[in-house]
C-alpha cells in the first residue's frame, strides 16, 4: 500500500467513482451538482490541482491567523477560494451534470475514511478553537468605536467558516467512531 500525502488525500476527495470508469467532480462541493468527467476532464483538473491545493491551504492558514490581523484579509481569502471554484467550473462546464448533489454528511464520511483518527481530532480541536476565537473577536471588536465595516464582515465570515468547519470536523469524528465500532 502506498503512502499518500495530505494534499493527495484532499485531491482524491474531490472525485467520486461512478462504477463505469467515469468520475463525478463537484466544482462547488456541497453547494452544487456534480459533473461526470472522462479521463481528459480529470487530467485538466489535476494539472493545476496540486498547486491550487497548496494555495488553498495557505489561504486557510491566512484565514486562521487573520483573527490576529485585519479581518478584511478574510474577504480576500474567500474571494480567492471562490475564484478557484469558478476556475474549476469553467474547465468542466461542457461536461454532463448529474442530478445528484454531494451532501455534507457524505462528504464528512468520505473525509473520515481518508484521514486518521488523530488528524480528525486535531482538525476538530483547531476548528473549534478558531470558531471560539471568532466569537471572541466579534464580541470584543463590536464594542469599539472605530470598527470598520470590512472588519465586521470579515469577522462574521470567520465565524461562519470556522463554525461550519467545526461542525464538519465533528461529523467526521462521529463517522470515524461509528466505523471503529462496526469494525469490532
Amino acid at each position: 500500500m502506498t503512502s499518500h500525502t495530505f494534499l493527495q488525500k484532499m485531491q482524491s476527495l474531490q472525485f467520486k467513482n461512478t462504477g463505469n470508469g467515469k468520475k463525478i467532480f463537484y466544482p462547488f462541493g456541497i453547494m452544487g451538482k456534480g459533473v461526470v468527467l472522462d479521463e481528459q476532464g480529470i487530467l485538466l483538473l489535476q494539472n493545476g490541482a496540486r498547486w491550487s491545493n497548496i494555495i488553498n491551504l495557505l489561504f486557510l492558514v491566512l484565514l486562521s491567523i487573520s483573527l490576529l490581523f485585519p479581518a478584511w484579509l478574510n474577504i480576500v481569502a474567500i474571494g480567492y477560494i471562490f475564484s478557484h471554484m469558478t476556475k474549476n467550473f469553467l474547465i468542466v462546464r461542457h461536461y454532463p451534470r448529474t442530478s445528484k448533489t454531494l451532501t455534507l454528511a457524505q462528504s464528512s464520511k468520505d473525509c473520515a475514511e481518508v484521514f486518521s483518527m488523530g488528524t480528525v481530532i486535531t482538525l476538530l480541536l483547531i476548528t473549534s478553537t478558531l470558531f471560539l476565537g471568532s466569537i471572541y473577536v466579534i464580541l470584543t471588536d463590536a464594542v469599539g468605536e472605530d470598527v470598520a465595516i470590512a472588519d465586521f464582515i470579515g469577522n462574521v465570515l470567520s465565524l461562519i467558516i470556522f463554525g461550519v468547519a467545526a461542525y464538519i470536523a465533528s461529523l467526521m469524528l462521529i463517522a470515524k467512531i461509528n466505523t471503529a465500532q462496526r469494525a469490532r
